[in-house]
């Protein structure tokens, strides 16, 4: 979603050449190519088969096989987004060869040293000559870790949430689609949407058989509807997990959006759906200890579990029932991180 935005405006620039890597990290194939024919107006230009391998195999293939295109089309800049493994991996690539890199959504921090994506985040913002942060508290986040806002070697920027660009473009164009999604419940009736993919949770037998109690219990009280990640469905499998609330097959982006502002509230380990959510001013419960967007929480429009056992999972959809938080703070900007980042981009182009 991210990267879809920054692609289309490159694609309308003058100055810029976009070079569009998809390293495979997300290997199911149909969810992948759902989403790029979703969100995309072109074709990767590279395509990597990291899919399916242990999280160092997947960093070491990726690492060398970005190298590898980076000697070949020998760019200014490599882009990364997020905290994945391709996130680290891009940066690591790019800071060895000594080619700028880029981190989209810098700053973000939740504290837990045992989730892969806070390692990855920590690491990437130090090696980033531009640090893009979707909000003011990640500004912060860098600054009391001793980067600065200007410096000889990195820049901290707020940018705003290229997640809400991609979301309001979404939006309208969904607003004029007439046809309702097939799995949608009928008009009036109220469900959850749910989501749950975090190696953190589901990789774990323990937790995910206490996330699935909860879900079951939850769903004789409203219709939950699960998009089902083909981790967490292998997961089940292996661990003989048996589920009463609905699942149906993963879903594309502008599926997930419309699910999304017809539910009542969302129950998710994904920071994505978690920003959606407060996009589209819907409460949400999020299935991790720590909260992966604090500024959400704090405004009341989210609750962490704290803790992931089926009583307190129950407790805290309880409280999110009665949740009347404040959605109307810009947190995340305006809409216009896109053309922000883009602009940062070039003018520091211009100082080298």
């Amino acid at each position: 979603m991210k990267a879809s935005i920054l692609s289309r405006i490159f694609s309308e620039s003058e100055r810029i050449c976009e070079i569009l890597v998809h390293t495979g990290q997300h290997y199911d194939l149909n969810m992948s190519r759902s989403l790029m024919q979703d969100l995309f107006t072109k074709s990767p230009d590279y395509q990597l088969d990291s899919g399916g391998k242990s999280e160092l195999s997947m960093l070491a293939h990726q690492v060398v096989s970005i190298g590898e295109i980076i000697n070949k089309e020998e760019p200014n800049y490599v882009i990364s987004y997020g905290d994945t493994t391709t996130t680290l991996a891009g940066a690591l690539a790019a800071r060895k060869l000594n080619i700028n890199h880029v981190h989209v959504e810098a700053g973000v921090r939740n504290h837990d040293m045992s989730m892969p994506e806070e390692v990855n985040r920590i690491l990437v913002d130090k090696i980033s000559e531009l640090n893009f942060c979707a909000t003011e508290k990640s500004v912060q986040n860098l600054l009391k870790e001793g980067h600065h806002k200007h410096s000889k070697f990195s820049s901290t920027i707020f940018s705003g949430d290229l997640m809400l660009d991609c979301f309001i473009a979404k939006s309208e164009k969904i607003a004029l689609n007439d046809a309702p999604l097939k799995f949608l419940p009928a008009d009036g009736v109220s469900f959850a949407y749910a989501t749950c993919h975090r190696k953190s949770n589901v990789d774990f037998e323990h937790k995910l058989r206490e996330i699935v109690a909860a879900l079951n219990v939850i769903s004789s009280k409203i219709r939950v509807v699960l998009p089902l990640h083909p981790r967490t469905k292998n997961m089940l499998e292996k661990f003989k997990l048996s589920f009463n609330f609905e699942t149906i097959a993963p879903i594309g982006y502008s599926e997930s959006i419309e699910l999304l502002q017809q539910s009542s509230f969302v129950i998710t380990d994904s920071g994505g759906l978690l920003r959606e959510a407060f996009f589209a001013k819907k409460p949400s419960l999020l299935l991790l200890e720590e909260p992966l967007w604090p500024e959400i929480e704090e405004l009341k429009c989210s609750i962490s579990t704290r803790d992931i056992t089926c009583d307190t999972i129950l407790k805290q959809y309880e409280n999110i029932k009665h949740v009347k938080g404040n959605f109307n703070v810009p947190v995340f900007g305006n809409g216009n991180a896109g053309h922000n980042i883009v602009s940062a981009i070039e003018r520091h182009f211009d100082t080298e």
